[in-house]
C-alpha cells in the first residue's frame, strides 16, 4: 500500500528554498530573470505568461548544479521527506518554481494544469515537471501523468520520476510501484536510487524477482545484484536456493547480495556460507559498484 501523507506542504517554503538556491548559484542577470517572471505570476498567475517563462528557461538559465550548502539539504528533507531539489540543475529547478506558482482549488483543477504543461513539454521541461510533483498541492492528482512518465524510453525522464524520488513511494500502488522497480531491472537503471525500497518491498514482487533471475540465468545472462533487494524479507526456500548459487559466484559483488539480505533477515539456510567478500557492502555501495563498472 502506498505510505501515509496527510501532511500539506507548505509552498512558501519550497519557493523561498528554490529562490535561495538560484540566487547563490546564478549570476546577477540571470537571477534577476528569474525572480521578474516568478514574482509576476505570483503576484498576477497568467497562462500565457506562464508558458512563455517555462518555454525561455532553457536559454536564461544554465543547465547546471547548483551550489548547494549542507543546511539547505537538511531545509528541503524538513519540508518534504525524501525531496531532493539539490541533485536536480538549475533550470530544472527553476522549472519546478514556475510550476508552484498555479495554486489550484480542487484535484480536478491541479491535474489538468500539470498534463497541459507535459503534453507540450520537450525532455528537460518533462524531468521538471516530475522532480516538482512531492512537494505540489493535491499530490495523489498526478499519480497517471507520473506512470505515464515511466512508459517513456528516454532514462532521464524515467529516473525523474523512479530515481531519488518520493513520489512513487508515497502513492504508487502496490502493482504501480512493482512495475516500476522491475522496468528499472530491465532497462538496467540504478535500483539502489528508488526509495523506500525496504519500506515498499512486498511478497508478489519478490516471488516476480526469483522468476526473472532464474530466467536471466538460463539464458546465460546476469542480474543486477541489487535487484534482489526487495526479496530480503520475503524469502521462499526458491529463494534461499537461489541466494546459494550467488554465494559462489565468482565476483564478489554478487556474493555480497547473499551478506546484505542475511544481515537484515537472518536464515539459518544462509548462515553456515563462507562469501570470501574482501569489504564491508551497502546496498548503496553495491550499486554504484556495480553502474561504475
Amino acid at each position: 500500500m502506498p505510505q501515509e501523507h496527510t501532511t500539506t506542504i507548505d509552498l512558501s517554503l519550497v519557493q523561498n528554498l528554490i529562490l535561495d538556491i538560484l540566487s547563490q548559484s546564478l549570476d546577477e542577470q540571470s537571477f534577476f530573470w528569474a525572480k521578474e517572471k516568478f514574482d509576476k505570476l505570483q503576484n498576477e498567475w497568467d497562462r500565457t505568461s506562464f508558458h512563455l517563462s517555462f518555454g525561455m528557461t532553457s536559454r536564461k538559465i544554465p543547465r547546471e548544479k547548483p551550489i548547494y550548502q549542507e543546511e539547505k539539504r537538511k531545509e528541503a528533507e524538513a519540508i518534504g521527506k525524501g525531496w531532493r531539489p539539490q541533485l536536480n540543475t538549475l533550470d530544472t529547478l527553476y522549472r519546478g518554481l514556475l510550476l508552484t506558482t498555479f495554486v489550484p482549488e480542487s484535484e480536478e483543477q491541479a491535474q489538468s494544469f500539470l498534463w497541459d504543461a507535459f503534453d507540450t513539454a520537450d525532455m528537460w521541461e518533462q524531468i521538471s515537471i516530475f522532480s516538482i510533483l512531492p512537494v505540489l498541492p493535491f499530490p495523489t492528482a498526478y499519480v497517471k501523468l507520473a506512470a505515464e512518465g515511466l512508459r517513456t524510453n528516454m532514462a532521464p525522464v524515467f529516473d525523474a520520476v523512479a530515481l531519488d524520488n518520493p513520489y512513487p513511494a508515497t502513492h504508487f500502488s502496490q502493482d504501480a510501484w512493482n512495475q516500476m522497480y522491475l522496468k528499472a531491472a530491465f532497462v538496467v537503471r540504478p535500483i539502489y536510487r528508488i526509495q523506500s525500497i525496504a519500506e515498499r518491498a512486498n511478497e508478489k514482487l519478490s516471488r516476480i524477482i526469483l522468476d526473472y533471475a532464474e530466467e536471466r540465468w538460463s539464458a546465460g545472462r546476469e542480474v543486477s545484484p541489487g535487484f534482489w533487494q526487495a526479496s530480503t524479507n520475503f524469502l521462499s526456500e526458491d529463494h534461499v536456493k537461489a541466494l546459494r548459487k550467488l554465494a559462489d559466484h565468482e565476483e564478489e559483488m554478487h556474493r555480497a547480495v547473499v551478506q546484505l539480505i542475511r544481515e537484515e533477515n537472518p536464515q539459518a539456510e544462509l548462515m553456515d556460507l563462507e562469501l570470501s567478500l574482501t569489504q564491508d557492502w551497502t546496498w548503496e555501495s553495491l550499486g554504484e559498484s556495480y553502474h561504475n563498472q
